[in-house]
């Protein structure tokens, strides 16, 4: 139930938005609108975003959650995704 828009302040990442992948070093943005299913991944030694939610909804809580995760497993990841309105649609994003 929200848009995600990030920013890249250092690295590079790897996204994918529905269907069409981006490659987007520092400086670069993204919108990741709600209810188009998107992900990331850093293919960088390391790298840095910045991330706003619009609307917040639980996100705080969602991150709070999933810091109290011990050795989470994919069952765990999809409840607390689910509880806080996303779903995890696909296997994780490969580079390559």
């Amino acid at each position: 139930d929200q848009d995600e828009w990030f920013f890249v302040r250092e690295g590079e990442f790897l996204f994918q938005v529905g269907d069409d992948r981006f490659r987007l070093t520092a400086g670069d943005s993204i919108l990741g609108p709600r209810k188009v299913p998107h992900t990331f991944a850093t293919i960088s030694d390391t790298g840095t975003l910045m991330i706003m939610y619009q609307p917040a909804g639980t996100i705080e809580q969602f991150f709070l959650d999933g810091c109290r995760l011990v050795k989470p497993t994919a069952a765990d990841w999809q409840a607390l995704h689910r509880a806080h309105g996303m779903e995890i649609v696909g296997p994780p994003l490969r580079v390559g």
